[in-house]
């Protein structure tokens, strides 16, 4: 006698133990690959934080900054025996160029009235209702028509403004740094010779 199954309507075919088998290592290599990952994003940021306590940045100068400037010669590059090179850089942070940022308006102003007043963008921030995005191409134009709240704000692109800064400083030019929220720091850069 030959035996038949039954098929039953909406009852999942059962998973074959090689492709089960299949499934159990792939979710077990990939449960392993996020913990691998997940390890090397905390060693990689332990590791950054170390780097920067030692060659400085805008939070802190820096071991190496500090040691150098200690000598009894202040040393501002140096180059080691096997070739690689320390040099201490000064180097500057522009402030955040955000909507509510209390330095906007000042770097703004102070952009337009020194001549640099090219690297000043107008950006326009629109709230547009769910459904409604087939407007966004023309909501600038007529935001006020449509009912829309829209708010449009003067800023300079961080990295622009931070480049036309050190380029300004670099030329010697008169930039109130302090004024336009500027943080100057020094940091050590280290290269080898190859």
């Amino acid at each position: 006698m030959i035996e038949s199954t039954a098929v039953v309507p909406n009852e999942p075919e059962p998973i074959a133990i090689d492709k089960m088998n299949q499934l159990v290592t792939m979710v077990a290599r990939a449960r392993d690959l996020e913990a691998t990952i997940e390890k090397l994003d905390e060693e990689m940021a332990q590791a950054s934080k170390e780097l920067q306590n030692i060659v400085g940045g805008y939070q802190a100068p820096g071991q190496l900054v500090t040691l150098l400037s200690e000598l009894p010669v202040p040393v501002t590059d140096l180059t080691l025996e096997d070739g690689t090179r320390v040099q201490v850089d000064e180097e500057l942070k522009p402030p955040s160029m955000a909507a509510t940022s209390k330095y906007r308006p000042i770097v703004v102003d102070w952009a337009k009235q020194s001549g640099n007043g090219g690297a000043v963008k107008s950006e326009v921030t629109v709230n547009v209702p769910v459904g409604k995005d087939e407007l966004a191409v023309e909501i600038v134009k007529k935001a006020e028509e449509l009912g829309l709240q829209a708010k449009s704000f003067e800023t300079i692109n961080s990295q622009t403004l931070g480049a036309l800064l050190r380029e300004l400083v670099e030329d010697g030019a008169d930039v109130p740094l302090d004024q336009l929220g500027v943080f100057i720091f020094k940091k050590a850069k280290i290269s080898v010779k190859k």
